[in-house]
């Protein structure tokens, strides 16, 4: 009975269908198919994470402990620490308006680098959200240059009185949110105080104390606003001597031209001095 047992148990594995095996050998690649998938899925919801703007969904508070720019909320801008800071128009400005509450490490390197070459000079780093005081980057530089400071702005209240309030609350309905209020801030700081401001991604070299005041300039058939169409400085302006120092009528201007051009994505200060950029200053005449 045995041998019976054995060939029936023979008989029955011969008899399994190949189609089965195949069956199996899908499953197994169906398998390491959704392996793949989850990953990739995952690996997006950390970047998605990390770019959305939590301190607009869920209010995002400080630690005692840090620096006292750092511990505040930006439900409100100390507008008195900046007039302290920056009274004499002095001041270089970084912005970060995308709403992040950390810093790119790049970005460490370019707020570095303008406070070493300018230690005389506040470095301000305007912030549309807290800044998590456990990064160790940002505290490490805080610590070694005095001279920086962080600000976290709430940019209505910051830009209050200012002929770019409406603008500012006019383009929170923008599909492209973000490039606008860089563009809006960035004129904004410098119609309040005056001073440098400076792109996040651009690396200082030397100090700015030779820098020549203005704006929209010309010079070899180019815009003088921008280091390859990435970096635009202003100093203050004023019409007649060609300086910034909280002009209404070109702030004025620079507003009505920002609503001409709300339309477009980026880069809408750079068309805005293109388009005054020839009236403005004579370019034979302008030592550069």
């Amino acid at each position: 009975w045995k041998s019976a047992l054995s060939l029936r148990h023979l008989l029955a594995i011969q008899g399994v269908p190949k189609s089965r095996k195949w069956i199996r050998l899908l499953k197994l690649l169906l398998g390491l198919v959704f392996l793949v998938l989850l990953v990739q899925v995952i690996t997006y919801l950390i970047w998605l994470v990390q770019i959305i703007p939590w301190q607009l969904v869920i209010p995002v508070r400080g630690s005692e402990d840090n620096e006292a720019t750092l511990g505040k909320q930006p439900s409100m801008t100390d507008l008195n620490y900046l007039d302290s800071k920056c009274w004499n128009s002095t001041c270089i400005f970084f912005t970060e308006s995308s709403g992040r509450n950390y810093i790119m490490p790049r970005y460490h390197c370019a707020i570095e680098s303008a406070a070493s070459h300018n230690p005389h000079r506040p470095i301000i780093l305007l912030t549309s959200a807290y800044q998590d005081p456990e990064q160790r980057p940002l505290q490490d530089i805080l610590k070694a240059f005095p001279n920086i400071h962080v600000v976290p702005a709430n940019l209505q209240d910051f830009l209050q009185k200012t002929p770019l309030q409406d603008l500012y609350l006019q383009e929170q309905s923008s599909i492209f949110l973000y490039p606008h209020l860089s563009d809006i801030v960035r004129v904004g700081v410098l119609y309040r105080y005056g001073g440098i401001y400076i792109d996040l991604d651009v690396i200082t070299l030397q100090n700015y104390d030779q820098l020549p005041d203005g704006m929209a300039l010309y010079h070899s058939g180019k815009v003088i606003d921008s280091i390859r169409e990435l970096l635009f400085w202003l100093t203050r302006f004023d019409l007649s001597s060609l300086r910034f120092e909280r002009n209404e009528r070109l702030i004025s201007n620079v507003a009505s031209c920002f609503m001409k051009l709300s339309k477009q994505k980026h880069h809408l200060l750079l068309d805005y001095f293109e388009e005054i950029s020839s009236t403005t200053i004579d370019p034979d005449c302008y030592p550069c």
